[in-house]
């Protein structure tokens, strides 16, 4: 409760691109319940017209937004994967994104929530 309410005091006087900015670094944030918050506010966003014109506003919102690094808990994976699909889905994309983003969208889409990019399980070692 004390983190949000913090949040909330930061986030006052925060207009527009400032929010969706500070929005888009809780989804490189270490705690998976900030990175699910922000994905879902991100994907209400995602809804409307100004909100994926604030989302492609921000500098560096296609890193933030498709990078699975940050992502090791499997909700917060999930979360994500919605707002992905959320702003694949938008009306707007086709008129506010370009068609290599719209691309790197739609392999992040295919690629499903929890695809970890070539990872294999890690092995066990074995001491002789």
């Amino acid at each position: 409760k004390q983190w949000y309410q913090r949040r909330v005091r930061g986030f006052r006087g925060c207009q527009g691109a400032a929010l969706t900015r500070e929005t888009l670094k809780l989804l490189s944030h270490p705690d998976p319940v900030r990175q699910c918050a922000a994905a879902s506010l991100l994907r209400n966003f995602a809804m409307h017209r100004y909100g994926i014109e604030a989302i492609v506003g921000a500098p560096g919102w296609t890193e933030r937004l498709l990078d699975r690094s940050y992502c090791v808990d499997r909700e917060a994976q999930t979360q994500r994967f919605a707002l992905v699909i959320a702003f694949r889905q938008s009306a707007f994309i086709q008129e506010l994104v370009d068609r290599d983003t719209q691309n790197k969208i739609t392999k992040f889409v295919n690629e499903g929530a929890h695809y970890r990019g070539g990872e294999t399980a890690p092995s066990a070692v074995l001491e002789l």
